[in-house]
């Protein structure tokens, strides 16, 4: 791996966490209002990014009151003010007097922008740069380095509740053979045995679950079915602080999305300038195909009808007027899910073999149980706020 460089870069150290902000804007209505196209701290504008890439004496104050709207947790700790508004590993309705009651950069990344603010950093921002699409148009020396950083900046860390790819465990520098490389379970040495309930005492003997790891590892820790967690997690549970936000992993599970109806309105330039600008500001809840039941009845509607929720895609904003950005996410569909029972499929042949038509298989219906998921942590604790 390269050496650590003698200063930070601000386009490839500092600019990304500007953008990721602001990338939010698209799954979360307290991002947008925030981070995102003529929000409060507009990171979409490269006037703005590009004064914050300056070097000198006259933007120092800016960085610094920038770099301080981070969470520092020997500050903040629980308040959900401080950037980023993402919930943390130990959330809690109502909060916890816990530093991890939500989530902060990682202290390396606080150094950087510490740094940063100091004036400590290389000004290389180039609102022409654009990042390589093929690992062919990077140079071979950092090829490694950099399909490391494409499978890390594709992941979403924070918040470990218990996450959304992986959980706690990661943090554990047992786990590790090497940076960013996990440990392979010994071969021939059998795991220990964990008993019913897992505890950390259990967890942590040597060749157990937090050293070498063995084939699915990493996700026996999370939920099953994964469309449980999924379905529960969602962001603005003390609506009297705000409705949108803090959130739980926006950028894989949305929480308020621009429909393709409302698309449709901003891209009429037949309609009053001031009608497109209230539906590009419109924001639908991505979950309410699910409807409006009881959390179990939302969770089995989410294991049998995902394929109802929408997908976020980047399409063009409008060419008529300069009050939209040129690119726009916007929702693909927006369809109820009705049952919580699993569609049976036919078996239908489109051709005249009769191979074809007997090896077809259809999924088989079934009846979905009630379980009673009061029992489990996750589950409950937020009862009381609706979730």
């Amino acid at each position: 791996m390269p050496a650590w460089p003698n200063r930070q870069s601000y386009r490839f150290d500092i600019l990304p966490i500007f953008q990721r902000l602001a990338g939010l804007q698209w799954v979360n209505a307290g991002f947008a209002a925030g981070f995102g196209w003529k929000g409060l701290n507009d990171f979409t504008n490269a006037a703005y990014l590009k004064e914050l890439g300056k070097n000198c004496s006259s933007t120092k104050e800016l960085r610094n009151v920038i770099a301080n709207q981070f969470r520092n947790y020997s500050i903040d700790s629980w308040s959900p003010k401080p950037w980023p508004w993402i919930y943390g590993d130990a959330v809690n309705i109502p909060a916890a007097h816990t530093p991890l009651q939500n989530s902060a950069l990682s202290d390396l990344q606080l150094v950087m922008l510490k740094q940063w603010a100091d004036g400590d950093f290389e000004s290389d921002y180039d609102d022409q740069y654009k990042p390589p699409t093929s690992i062919d148009e990077v140079p071979l020396i950092e090829q490694g380095e950099t399909l490391t950083r494409a499978a890390l900046e594709f992941c979403l860390a924070d918040a470990f509740h218990p996450g959304c790819e992986m959980t706690w465990p990661v943090r554990t520098p047992s786990m590790f053979m090497q940076p960013f490389r996990f440990a392979h379970h010994p071969a021939g040495v059998k795991e220990p045995a964990l008993g019913k309930t897992l505890t950390y005492l259990a967890a942590s003997v040597p060749n157990g679950p937090l050293y070498g790891q063995v084939a699915g590892g990493i996700s026996q820790w999370m939920a099953v079915p994964w469309q449980a967690d999924t379905a529960s997690c969602r962001s603005g549970y003390e609506p009297a602080y705000d409705p949108y936000v803090p959130a739980f992993w926006p950028a894989r599970v949305p929480n308020q999305v621009l429909t393709k109806e409302n698309y449709a309105v901003v891209m009429d330039s037949t309609k009053p300038l001031d009608e497109r600008l209230a539906a590009f500001a419109k924001r639908a809840s991505w979950i309410d195909p699910l409807g409006p039941g009881d959390q179990i009845d939302q969770i089995n509607k989410m294991i049998v009808g995902f394929d109802h929720l929408g997908v976020v895609e980047v399409l063009p904003g409008p060419s008529d007027v300069s009050a939209f950005p040129a690119e726009i996410e916007v929702e693909d569909q927006h369809v109820p899910i009705t049952s919580t029972q699993a569609p049976a499929a036919s078996a239908t042949s489109t051709g005249s073999s009769a191979a074809s038509a007997s090896t077809a298989r259809a999924r088989p219906t079934t009846t979905t149980v009630h379980e009673d998921y009061a029992i489990l942590d996750k589950l409950s604790r937020f009862r009381s706020s609706g979730r």
